[in-house]
């Protein structure tokens, strides 16, 4: 049962990854596709939206990372609380930072409106 388990992580780990990678490289190209086809204004949120895919990449990266180093290469437990408590914070932090990068996005769209609405 525990070399399934290791297997399992492992396989999560690496198609995270690579879908972290992935996420990149589509936040690069849109962010091409708008800078040389499009508007300024557009490609302007394009940078904000690359910013956000390369954020969340990381996020997703950091998990992957996290999953193939304490479950699949070390695979012991902690010994200590101390240990424990780091590695949850590191997990935990990166969760967070996705999260509130992906909002920032919608947050400056709905300002947008917001004052447009207002200036009519």
């Amino acid at each position: 049962m525990h070399i399934l388990a290791r297997t399992t992580f492992a396989a999560a780990s690496i198609l995270l990854m690579l879908l972290a990678v992935l996420l990149v490289g589509f936040g690069l190209s849109d962010l091409v596709t708008q800078l040389f086809h499009r508007s300024w204004q557009s490609a302007q949120t394009a940078v904000v939206h690359a910013i956000s895919y390369v954020v969340i990449a990381l996020a997703v990266f950091d998990v992957a990372k996290y999953f193939m180093e304490e479950e699949v290469i070390l695979s012991r437990g902690k010994h200590t609380l101390a240990e424990a408590r780091v590695s949850l914070t590191k997990f935990i932090t990166s969760i967070i930072i996705a999260v509130f990068v992906e909002g920032y996005p919608l947050l400056r769209q709905a300002g947008v409106r917001y004052s447009s609405m207002h200036l009519r």
